[in-house]
C-alpha cells in the first residue's frame, strides 16, 4: 500500500506512518510503502529508555564543555548562545534542533561541539542518539530516502563511514540504517561513533 503525505500540510503528527518512505516525490507530496517497514514496539520502548539515560549521562560528562562553550560565545558576543533550526522527525513531526551558534570553521564548529545542545533534543524525545541525521525543512529539504520512520538521531552508519560520501551514498546507508534497526546494531554505532570521534577514522 502507498501512502501519500502532503507537504503543504502542517499537522504531520496527525499522520500515523507504519511504512518506509521511498524515493519517489514531487515538490507537494512524499509517497510510502506501508509495507515495507514493521513496526518494532519493544525495541522502541527499549531504544527510549537508554536514549534518555545515555543523554543524561553524557550532558553530565560533557557539561565543562557546554559551560566553556556558553564561556566563549558570551566573551566573542554572541547574544543568541543558540541556533534553532526546524527539522522534521519521525512520522514527520516538526522539531527544533538545537546548536551552538558557532561560525563555520571556528574550534568549536571543526571539534563538533557546536552539536552537544543536541543531547537535549534527545531528552525531550525528538531526537535518538543513534539514528538518521535530522532532515532541515526548508526550501531546499532532501525529502527523499526512506528516513522518516524513525527518529532522527546524532551518528549513524554515514558519520563513521570514514570517508567523504554522496548525497545519495549516505541516503542508502540511513535506509540500511532502517532496515537493520536493533539495539544490538545501535550498541555498534555507539562504539564505532566513539572510535571514530577519539581516532578520527573508522572501527
Amino acid at each position: 500500500m502507498i501512502k501519500t503525505v502532503n507537504l503543504a500540510h502542517k499537522n504531520f503528527a496527525a499522520l500515523k506512518q507504519t511504512g518506509s518512505m521511498i524515493t519517489m516525490q514531487t515538490n507537494a507530496a512524499i509517497c510510502y510503502d506501508t509495507a515495507a517497514m514493521k513496526e518494532k514496539p519493544v525495541y522502541d520502548a527499549c531504544k527510549r529508555i537508554g536514549d534518555f539515560i545515555g543523554a543524561a549521562g553524557a550532558i553530565m560528562m560533557v557539561s565543562p564543555l557546554l559551560l566553556g562553550a556558553v564561556a566563549v560565545l558570551t566573551a566573542s558576543g554572541k547574544t543568541e548562545l543558540l541556533t534553532r533550526q526546524t527539522c522534521l522527525g519521525k512520522d514527520g513531526k516538526e522539531f527544533e534542533l538545537y546548536r551552538f551558534n558557532a561560525q563555520p570553521g571556528s574550534f568549536l564548529h571543526r571539534s563538533a561541539i557546536n552539536e552537544l545542545p543536541q543531547l537535549f533534543n534527545i531528552l525531550k524525545g525528538d531526537m535518538s542518539v543513534i539514528g538518521p541525521r535530522a532532515i532541515r525543512l526548508n526550501g531546499t529539504a532532501d525529502l527523499s530516502g526512506n528516513r522518516l520512520p524513525v527518529k532522527p538521531g546524532l551518528s549513524c552508519y554515514a558519520q563513521v563511514a570514514g570517508t567523504r560520501l554522496s548525497r545519495s551514498e549516505q541516503i542508502a546507508l540511513d535506509q540500511r540504517y532502517i532496515a537493520e534497526r536493533s539495539l544490538l546494531t545501535d550498541l555498534k554505532l555507539v562504539g564505532r561513533t566513539i572510535l571514530h570521534t577519539l581516532c578520527g577514522k573508522n572501527s
